[in-house]
């Protein structure tokens, strides 16, 4: 349920399916006196087109982004598929959500909660005793596993209710496949036969699920979001860095967020003070980042050198995980923001001054690259480059890890003479490099980046982005492109949400609009990147492609 009390002064976002339009005035009123400034949806309209519908959900989505808090207006515990996915994208934001009924909660054991989660299984079948008697389709479902012992619970929507008169019905008129991965009729007979022995002639009732996001936590914040973090950089008396462990493997400057209404130098202070306790000098402002992403990072960085770093206090770091880099050593190692910082910080050397950075970089050393939504390039540019964000049917994109530069990539590359457009180059470099399969039928351009900072182009450059449905995927392999001279080892395959891919590539400012052009583009394809799938390597191929010629230009 709401507190009210408790969204005083916050920016609040409603989200509401249709059938709410009623609710959501009074919700808005509500939200209001309790003195919340409050971003409401758009009004529907029954003539709107697919197209402009898609470009309001998008709307909403930054909407999403820009709120304090979502307060989703599930009268009766409904909620519609544009709702789940708001919701998807605010959890993924980690903005708090508040619902205005409490959702249903539902049991289960931690074996068919991970199958759920993975989504390997999308169905729950089990006597129409043991559900909650206030089910429906659309209602909003909170599923846990209190014996697993980590507290875990997700959010679904329920698609679907199917009634059957007893366990040999359900498992007949069921897909097998949805209910666990790899099971057929006899081997679901026999999971139901032992998760509810005798009750084969008891009313069952199946779930259709579709998965929202996991919580972790079985209570939901109710606090706002907050505003900001701040990043240490501390060195030891032989300039090694403290990096700490982060997605992928990679590595970054630890971080803390700030506490409502703390001041970022008392959040630095509080955070040197818990990692290395009496080890630290005291903190200093070292660098303020003017252009820094919104979906890539954080701006202020401090600064401290770890003093007396015996063995002890070497172990007790150990266990907050810090890996002690020396600078030279960061660019193979770190993300690319924090290697930027690093490089920074170390070519300006000790200056007692803050450094002021342009997306982690010195002033004057960064390519400056403008987002460009258009169907041309600017006149006179040439088209040096064509990539894709190829999205897979679990809305998420595919990225290339260079394990040898210890990077990763989009993939594109240059145009060649026998290339009809620039969508063959994309879907050939996909190909070659990635061995995935684009759907070139549906591909969308959705504009180009462009820079006029290259010495080697005094008019300019620009590089076309792509969206495109991802059909399949061959084992990788190195790159097939005859005209290299050298082969080089194959790269692994990555795929992560559209957001999170941008944090991985760390392109800086000037990707956000491109990850919104994508967004928008892959929701009006029906591709949900509103609500993907977890983050995952996928180097192997797709069974029914294994005779498949080798080449890219095919359709499946």
């Amino acid at each position: 349920m709401i507190r009210y009390e408790a969204l005083d002064g916050a920016t609040v976002c409603i989200c509401a399916p249709v059938r709410a339009v009623a609710q959501f005035a009074e919700l808005e009123l509500r939200l209001g006196l309790a003195g919340a400034s409050v971003l409401a949806p758009v009004p529907p309209a029954s003539e709107l087109s697919p197209i402009e519908r898609a470009r309001l959900a998008t709307l909403h989505l930054r909407k999403i982004e820009a709120a304090d808090v979502v307060v989703v207006a599930n009268s009766g515990g409904y909620v519609g598929a544009g709702t789940a996915s708001e919701i998807a994208h605010a959890l993924r934001l980690g903005t708090p959500v508040h619902l205005a009924e409490d959702a249903v909660e539902l049991e289960t054991d931690p074996e068919t909660y991970a199958a759920l989660v993975s989504r390997t299984a999308s169905i729950e079948v089990r006597p129409a005793s043991g559900f909650p008697a206030r089910l429906a389709r659309g209602s909003l479902l909170t599923v846990f596993a209190p014996k697993d012992g980590r507290r875990r619970c997700a959010w679904f929507r329920v698609g679907e209710v199917l009634a059957f008169p007893g366990r040999m019905q359900a498992a007949v008129a069921l897909d097998p496949a949805r209910v666990r991965a790899g099971m057929d009729v006899d081997d679901l007979l026999a999971h139901l036969d032992r998760a509810y022995p005798g009750e084969d002639e008891q009313p069952f009732t199946a779930l259709e699920l579709e998965f929202i996001a996991e919580l972790g936590e079985p209570v939901h914040l109710v606090a706002p979001r907050r505003p900001g973090a701040v990043r240490l950089l501390a060195r030891d008396e032989a300039g090694a860095i403290a990096l700490t462990v982060a997605s992928v493997g990679r590595l970054e400057l630890p971080a803390r967020r700030l506490a409502p209404r703390q001041l970022p130098v008392q959040a630095a202070e509080q955070l040197a003070r818990d990692l290395f306790r009496g080890h630290a000098s005291a903190v200093r402002l070292a660098a303020l980042d003017t252009e820094v992403s919104s979906i890539t990072g954080d701006a202020r960085l401090y600064a401290c050198d770890v003093r007396r770093f015996d063995a002890a206090a070497a172990g007790e770091a150990a266990e907050h995980g810090f890996v002690f880099t020396a600078p030279a050593q960061v660019p193979g190692r770190a993300d690319p923001w924090t290697a930027r910082v690093i490089d920074a910080h170390v070519t300006r050397g000790d200056a007692t001054g803050v450094l002021v950075l342009e997306d982690g970089q010195l002033p004057g050393r960064r390519t400056a690259w403008e987002w460009l939504e258009s169907d041309d390039p600017p006149q006179g540019v040439p088209v040096t480059q064509a990539g894709v964000w190829a999205i897979d049917r679990d809305g998420r994109a595919v990225l290339q890890h260079r394990v040898e530069q210890g990077r990763f990539a989009l993939p594109a590359g240059s145009p060649e003479p026998e290339d009809r457009d620039w969508l063959s180059t994309a879907a050939r470099e996909a190909f070659e490099e990635s061995q995935i399969l684009i759907d070139q039928s549906r591909a969308r351009l959705i504009g180009f980046q462009v820079t006029y900072a290259d010495p080697g182009f005094p008019n300019g450059l620009a590089q076309a982005r792509f969206v495109a449905p991802l059909l399949g995927y061959l084992p990788i392999a190195p790159d097939t492109d005859p005209k290299l001279s050298v082969a080089r080892p194959a790269y692994r395959r990555y795929l992560a949400d559209l957001r999170h891919a941008a944090r991985i590539l760390g392109w800086g400012a000037h990707a956000d609009a491109q990850i919104r052009a994508a967004e928008q583009a892959a929701l009006e394809m029906g591709l949900p990147v509103d609500r993907p799938a977890g983050d995952d390597y996928r180097d192997h191929g797709d069974t029914d492609l294994a005779g498949m010629p080798a080449t890219w230009n095919v359709l499946l």
